[in-house]
């Protein structure tokens, strides 16, 4: 069984069962300044989607004031390009977190601090 099925439960060496799969919630807050991040942040998306999650992306807001964007071509690029993306909330950590915890799987950024 690969890491994902591990991670989302699903084992499809066996049998289907008739049983009601159990939903699983991510929610994916992720920091990029240049988008190396959010590229990874939508992969780690899309394998979580393919495997039957309920998926919610969102970026942790950006605390660098603008005249240090502007001063990085990419980094600005960047900023502009996901302005629709959703900025995170605690609201997302109650919606993905069932009552049991949740699983961490990564560092936290100084912007999440």
């Amino acid at each position: 069984m690969g890491f994902l099925a591990r991670l989302f439960g699903k084992d499809h060496t066996k049998e289907p069962t008739k049983e009601k799969d159990i939903m699983v919630k991510v929610a994916i807050i992720y920091y990029s300044s240049t988008g190396t991040n959010y590229k990874m942040a939508n992969w780690a998306k899309d394998a979580a989607e393919k495997e039957g999650a309920e998926v919610k992306l969102v970026k942790v807001p950006e605390l660098a004031p603008m005249a240090a964007i502007e001063s990085n071509p990419a980094w600005k690029a960047h900023y502009e390009a996901t302005q629709d993306v959703p900025e995170a909330t605690m609201d997302d950590l109650d919606w993905q977190m069932p009552s049991f915890g949740a699983y961490q799987l990564a560092l936290v950024t100084y912007q999440v601090k």
